[in-house]
């Protein structure tokens, strides 16, 4: 089986470093971290964009773990959002040594979210870094089809699809869709479960962050939807689960590795079928 990323709405409560920490403890090989607020200024802590002693004390918990640094999750692209807000966060994305910067959009305005996210992508580029955008059922490209559509409009070799499976049920996407994506726009995958309906009385973005599933526990088909990932496609643990919510952020991390992984080795001995 595959190593496992931890993704750090697992455990939104704690800071980066503990997110690393909690990752390596529990049995993953790499971590996503969120580094800012979701818009400039707004107050959330810890801010890391461009803070040379909390890069330094990351980069110094990522080489005691033996933690890949896999991607970070920063300011969402609002209308507002300029490209002078988003170079400090490739400079800094690219001093943490992370492989990808996580974007989503709330821009109605597609042309212009796609001519901000090609001058994104090419400064990106110019850092080694790649984008990958995820469609999020509640913001402005809140279907799978809308967001290849984007992808189509930057058309840049290091702008490619983060593909979240809660996201694209509750988009109203079919996951037989994804066979249809170039393997190459696909960087990576999140792994949970969910319901087969959203939950009554729950909007979408609290679901998303707090009421995920375990795999397996729930009715999302993700066994047809990890069969038709690219060969080898990292896979990220994303799993903010509402009933552990008072455990710490290690035993999260523990219970969410062994569940995951299960459920993955599981689906090894079955009709996965590598595209």
């Amino acid at each position: 089986m595959q190593a496992l990323t931890f993704g750090y709405l697992s455990v939104a409560d704690l800071s980066p470093v503990e997110v690393i920490r909690a990752a390596a403890r529990a049995g993953f090989a790499s971590a996503g971290i969120r580094i800012s607020g979701r818009k400039p200024g707004d107050g959330f802590l810890p801010d890391v964009i461009g803070d040379a002693r909390a890069i330094k004390e990351i980069r110094s918990c990522l080489d005691d773990s033996g933690v890949r640094l896999a991607s970070i999750s920063t300011y969402h692209l609002y209308p507002n959002i300029a490209l002078d807000d988003l170079l400090p966060v490739i400079e800094t994305t690219a001093a943490l040594g992370a492989d990808y910067i996580v974007a989503a959009s709330y821009e109605p305005d597609h042309s212009r979210m796609a001519d901000l996210m090609g001058k994104y992508s090419r400064r990106a580029a110019e850092a080694g870094l790649k984008i990958a955008f995820e469609t999020v059922s509640y913001s402005a490209v809140s279907t799978l089809e809308s967001a290849v559509m984007l992808t189509d409009m930057v058309n840049e070799p290091n702008f490619g699809l983060l593909l979240d499976p809660l996201h694209i049920a509750r988009g109203g996407s079919a996951f037989a869709n994804i066979a249809q994506i170039d393997p190459k726009k696909i960087f990576f995958a999140q792994l949970c479960d969910a319901s087969a309906a959203k939950p009554e009385g729950i909007d979408l973005a609290t679901e998303a962050k707090s009421m995920r599933l375990y795999p397996g526990e729930g009715a999302l088909p993700l066994r047809e939807f990890l069969s038709l990932l690219p060969a080898g496609l990292e896979i990220e643990a994303e799993l903010p689960i509402r009933a552990d919510r008072h455990l710490s952020g290690g035993e999260r991390a523990k219970i969410a590795h062994q569940k995951s992984a299960a459920y993955l080795s599981q689906g090894a001995n079955k009709n996965m079928v590598a595209r």
